[in-house]
């Protein structure tokens, strides 16, 4: 990492991985701050032990609000040099099974998704590129059906494999001012997702998986650190962390 400590803004910084990266970059000699929804003491838990300079409550289906909790966010810092992205709708404790499929889904499900996850990414977005006036990199995590045919729930897919397509056109438009887009792409881990799919689909993604097993929130984490804080010419990337599969 460059001399300059770096300015960084964890958007979902209170989640298992986004508390990760706060954890990583601070590690790495970064000034962060974490934003939460509805996990305060988590965030604030950060502060306290020194990892985030600064909580800052935002949230992403409000537009207004997010964009004010970003310029707190900034102000906290005193500029910006990077975003990681780690905010979305909280994980369902339903089985796979149980949630919408295409004969289910309703307007309500689909919009509740839609406003975070793309809405809310898309605006996310729009209120961090102007503060990164000297170039950076923004990183966005994404679930493994971003980029590969998995059984998931149809509001996953959706989002994530949209979040692949913004990063390609947002690493175009903003390109020539020296800020890089890239997707992090996880498959499964030890926490999340895996807790709620059919033990069978996890034994499956564990033997067709190289490194044999699933992967740990930190792996993840250090891939996000590792973009936001040293990453200078991939861009409009969806890099995927599997374990090779």
């Amino acid at each position: 990492m460059s001399e300059k400590r770096a300015r960084i803004l964890v958007l979902g910084g209170s989640g298992a991985i986004g508390a990760a990266v706060v954890e990583a970059l601070a590690a790495e000699g970064a000034a962060v701050v974490a934003s939460f929804h509805r996990g305060r003491e988590v965030a604030e838990g950060l502060v306290g032990k020194g990892s985030a300079l600064a909580a800052v409550h935002l949230d992403l289906a409000e537009v207004e609000a997010l964009r004010r909790g970003v310029s707190a966010a900034v102000d906290s810092l005193g500029g910006l040099d990077g975003v990681v992205f780690c905010a979305g709708v909280a994980p369902s404790t339903q089985p796979l099974a149980a949630l919408p499929s295409l004969e289910s889904l309703t307007p309500e499900s689909w919009q509740r998704h839609a406003d975070v996850e793309l809405r809310g990414l898309v605006f996310a977005m729009q209120a961090v590129a102007p503060h990164l006036r000297e170039g950076g990199n923004i990183v966005v995590l994404a679930s493994l059906d971003a980029a590969k045919p998995v059984p998931a729930p149809l509001l996953s897919t959706s989002a994530q494999g949209a979040k692949a397509a913004l990063a390609r056109t947002l690493a175009k438009s903003l390109g020539p001012h020296n800020i890089r887009v890239n997707v992090v792409a996880a498959g499964l881990l030890e926490v999340g997702a895996s807790q709620l799919l059919p033990r069978s689909l996890v034994d499956d993604f564990v033997a067709h998986c190289a490194a044999g097993r699933l992967g740990q929130v930190r792996e993840i984490a250090d891939v996000l650190t590792w973009f936001a804080l040293e990453n200078t010419y991939v861009n409009g990337q969806c890099v995927v962390v599997d374990g090779g599969i």
